[in-house]
């Protein structure tokens, strides 16, 4: 209720969200923000933001589940996590991203486009404020990023 259109707080709704994901008010649609918020962050377990966060502190490192020294050496033998080993990818990967994206930051884009062994491309988002949320609600999602996104997946559909 208290991020209804009109709502006197609805402002700090809007940048609880900024918070997380990147500062873009141009393209949020504020008449659906009460339906984010009830469902953020939908599809995402408590074990995958822990192991998110935990990627977070390590310095370009793309590793599995950290279940600490003892866990880790019942699950995989060892006292550190392993590796994922990105170079056993073989499907074509396109990688879209944006610059105000603070989940996902560009320098993690070209960290990964770099060690997957089939980039087809890195395509930047157009719009300099599109945020992490934008991909799923901007208001010009299907312009900035969905028409290129079919674009790709037909030229690689086989």
């Amino acid at each position: 209720m208290l991020c209804q259109r009109g709502s006197i707080a609805q402002g700090i709704c809007d940048n609880v969200l900024f918070l997380i994901a990147g500062y873009d008010s141009e393209q949020l649609n504020k008449t659906v923000l009460p339906l984010i918020l009830a469902h953020t962050p939908a599809g995402a377990s408590s074990k995958q933001l822990t192991h998110y966060s935990q990627l977070m502190k390590l310095d370009r490192t793309f590793q599995q589940y950290d279940l600490g020294w003892l866990g880790n050496w019942r699950k995989y033998g060892q006292l550190r996590p392993p590796s994922y080993q990105l170079n056993n990818v073989k499907v074509p990967v396109a990688l879209f991203y944006s610059n105000n994206d603070w989940l996902a930051p560009g320098e993690d884009v070209n960290v990964l486009s770099k060690n997957l062994p089939n980039v087809i491309g890195k395509f930047r988002v157009p719009l300099k404020r599109f945020n992490h949320l934008d991909f799923m609600w901007a208001i010009d999602v299907k312009r900035l990023l969905y028409d290129d996104v079919i674009k790709v997946l037909r030229k690689y559909n086989r």
